[in-house]
């Protein structure tokens, strides 16, 4: 695995509810200060999360 803290992070937002998927992408884009997202079960999920998830 090449960043271990990533997939740790992806799985305990994963636990809390949000998709795998959307966690390990949310932690990919932790440098940046906005994730676009038309999937706004992925908003719902993020709102507490950083970066910010928003659609564009």
């Amino acid at each position: 695995m090449e960043s271990p803290n990533l997939l740790v992070d992806a799985l305990d937002r994963a636990a809390k509810g949000m998709d795998f998927a959307d966690a390990l992408h949310l932690g990919v884009a932790a440098h940046c200060e906005t994730m676009l997202t038309l999937d706004r079960d992925f908003i719902r999920t993020a709102r507490d999360e950083s970066p910010e998830v928003a659609e564009p």
